[in-house]
């Protein structure tokens, strides 16, 4: 009967004991799961902000070396330039316009305007000046000759305000140079022989500071001149 006693202690000691091994063995396990699983998160972290570093470095970079040729361009830009404003004033470029109406002898020469907008490309919020864009301007124009048009062009894009995107040209010729428009042109007259449309857009760019106000809605109107 003692003997059974002795027996039956020593199995609930050894339950007891083997209790406390499953219990410590499950402890380990679950601090083990746990530091793996923070090592996990770490890593991945860590992975995501390298990945993240990295392509932020390759930006810069690239940002740095479009940088330098912007920069060549844009001295190429003001070496060919008579005037150092690169505003979008609607006003300056009326005034140019209607110089050239005069300088060029051209005949219709009507102005359609577009509204000052912001420019949609990311990459130039950042800079110091504000990039705005009149997109798909058109003049409608009645010339002697399509040299004089090609002439205006050239001219228009170094002296207007801001820099100018010739989009779209189209050119008709209306009459031949017979000899009723040779005699004209001996006379003084200017023989209106060609038909021509011009979509550009215009790009100011202007420092904070000083920002332009937004320009008038795109309406059809004549060159001051005309």
């Amino acid at each position: 009967m003692n003997k059974y006693k002795e027996l039956t202690k020593q199995t609930v000691r050894m339950t007891i004991m083997a209790l406390i091994v499953v219990a410590a063995a499950g402890g380990v396990f679950a601090a083990v799961s746990m530091i793996s699983g923070n090592i996990d998160k770490r890593k991945t972290d860590a992975e995501s902000k390298y990945a993240s570093d990295s392509g932020m470095l390759t930006s810069l970079k690239s940002q740095l070396n479009k940088s330098g040729e912007a920069e060549k361009r844009f001295v190429a830009i003001q070496l060919n330039r008579p005037s150092p404003d690169f505003s979008s004033s609607l006003e300056t470029l009326k005034d140019v316009l209607s110089k050239a109406k005069g300088q060029y002898g051209f005949g219709q020469f009507t102005l359609t305007r577009a509204d000052e907008l912001p420019t949609d490309k990311a990459e130039l919020a950042n800079f110091n000046f504000n990039i705005t864009v009149r997109p798909r301007m058109s003049l409608t124009i009645q010339a002697v000759s399509d040299v004089h048009i090609f002439s205006f062009i050239d001219d228009l894009q170094r002296t207007a305000p801001g820099l100018i995107r010739i989009e779209s040209l189209q050119l008709k010729r209306t009459k031949d140079m017979d000899d009723a428009a040779i005699s004209q042109l001996r006379g003084g007259q200017l023989p209106m022989q060609v038909e021509g449309k011009i979509e550009f857009s215009q790009i100011g760019v202007v420092p904070k500071a000083a920002d332009a106000a937004p320009g008038a809605p795109a309406t059809p109107a004549s060159v001051p001149g005309q």
